[in-house]
């Protein structure tokens, strides 16, 4: 229903930007443009030789990490140079190489770089971020045991863990069971850690039953939590899985109700839910609700309506004579996607 880092929007990781001064920075931002200019090898180095010190090495680093896949080989070649150079990293180039891994996907050698970090000389001691970096690796490639290793180090290092990584480290070991989740919830309490809905998105992923979705549902009420678009999508998919329809349409317009913030991941659900009950009334209510908040969808809102429209006409909830659909099914004759529901390859904006 909803990709892992999805369920976490909402929670930011304490920033870690390099200190350097107004000249460091403008040097460092020159170096950086001049590589992501450059196409050959030999000419990256030709930059290398000016960065000169740890200080803009960093800086470096971390333009080259912002500007994602178009920088990546560069930033490696980079970091490899400052190796190379006997350059003193710290723990903060360290989780910059972390992080450059996890925005193109490499989690695995996301990973290796604790390893890396152990055998430097001297050996570089992790900080919270770092923890907290590689335990959303270890949640990103389903490696359960691997996130709580690194939670026992992060505890036995006197590190105090924060709200990111316990919304981190609960989704790494719901793989294990629902169980494993909520005894990580109930660390991150003894912790004294409020939750929130992005750690509520978390446990609720790794529920197995409705009934225990449910349970962490009224525990989040009870603990004075407003539920955000992703708590309503995970609910809403729970409800559609065991075919509870009148529950999926009153979350749903509970949360329009609430005025929640939405997503193509949220109407997604919903148009899902109800395509699959044949509930074409609210179908097309939820492709309006889309129109009016502005979100754009894609080819698979396109395939979603057409899918739905076309089981319609199968069942007779779509008729080409309007005076002919069944109360309480709203008529679509040439319909839907004529007067502007669906339109070529996304819900279009101007939908009636």
């Amino acid at each position: 229903v909803i990709p892992p880092e999805e369920a976490l929007h909402g929670l930011k990781e304490s920033p870690e930007e390099p200190r350097s001064s107004e000249v460091a920075a403008r040097h460092a931002e020159d170096i950086a443009e001049a590589i992501l200019a450059a196409s050959a090898r030999d000419s990256i180095e030709g930059q290398l030789v000016w960065i000169g010190s740890e200080e803009v090495l960093l800086y470096v680093l971390f333009l080259l990490r912002d500007a994602g896949r178009r920088g990546f080989l560069s930033f490696l070649e980079t970091f490899r140079w400052g190796e190379r150079e006997g350059m003193r990293l710290d723990v903060t180039h360290y989780n910059t190489l972390i992080s450059m891994y996890r925005r193109v996907g490499n989690y695995d050698s996301a990973l290796r770089v604790a390893d890396a970090m152990r055998s430097a000389t001297p050996p570089v001691q992790p900080n919270l971020l770092t923890f907290n970096k590689l335990i959303d690796c270890c949640a990103k490639l389903s490696l359960p045991h691997d996130a709580e290793a690194f939670y026992l180090a992060l505890k036995k290092q006197r590190l105090k863990p924060d709200y990111y990584t316990f919304s981190a480290l609960i989704m790494a070991v719901a793989d294990t069971s629902p169980e494993t989740a909520i005894d990580a919830y109930n660390l991150m309490l003894e912790e004294g850690i409020a939750p929130t809905a992005p750690h509520y998105s978390a446990l609720l992923l790794g529920q197995d039953s409705l009934d225990s979705c449910l349970e962490v549902f009224e525990e989040m009420r009870l603990q004075g939590v407003r539920p955000n678009r992703y708590v309503y999508s995970i609910l809403i998919h729970r409800f559609a899985l065991e075919r509870e329809w009148l529950d999926v349409e009153r979350l749903y317009d509970e949360a329009m109700e609430r005025g929640i913030e939405t997503d193509v991941v949220f109407f997604g659900s919903a148009l899902n839910a109800f395509s699959k009950a044949g509930h074409w009334h609210a179908f097309l209510g939820v492709l309006r609700d889309m129109k009016a908040s502005g979100e754009q969808g894609s080819t698979i809102f396109y395939n979603i309506a057409m899918q739905g429209l076309e089981h319609g006409e199968q069942e007779g909830a779509v008729r080409d004579d309007p005076s002919s659909a069944e109360p309480g099914v709203l008529p679509m004759s040439t319909g839907a996607i004529d007067a502007g529901y669906v339109r070529g390859d996304e819900v279009a904006p101007s939908a009636g």
